[in-house]
């Protein structure tokens, strides 16, 4: 993916977790299923956040990226949000 395509991603994850601490949660939850494909692209969270426009969304997105080996995500979830999603 690119950074705008990550960026159109997490833009609309944080739009469905609207309103409150929701937007927040979402943008973990996109850390936690994007993290093998931001590897892979060769991108990082500040970059991903500034595509998106969103200022300091890149600690969250980190934060997610860090606990993304130790959390499992609800098969629908992935599936309704995930890669491919």
């Amino acid at each position: 993916m690119t950074d705008s395509e990550f960026a159109r991603k997490l833009n609309e994850m944080r739009a469905a977790g609207q309103p409150g601490r929701r937007i927040t949660a979402m943008t973990h939850l996109f850390g936690f299923l994007f993290d093998r494909e931001i590897e892979n692209s060769g991108s990082n969270a500040a970059r991903i956040a500034r595509e998106a426009g969103i200022s300091g969304a890149e600690a969250a997105i980190c934060d997610g990226r860090n606990l993304a080996d130790w959390v499992t995500v609800k098969p629908e979830v992935r599936r309704r949000w995930g890669p491919g999603g």
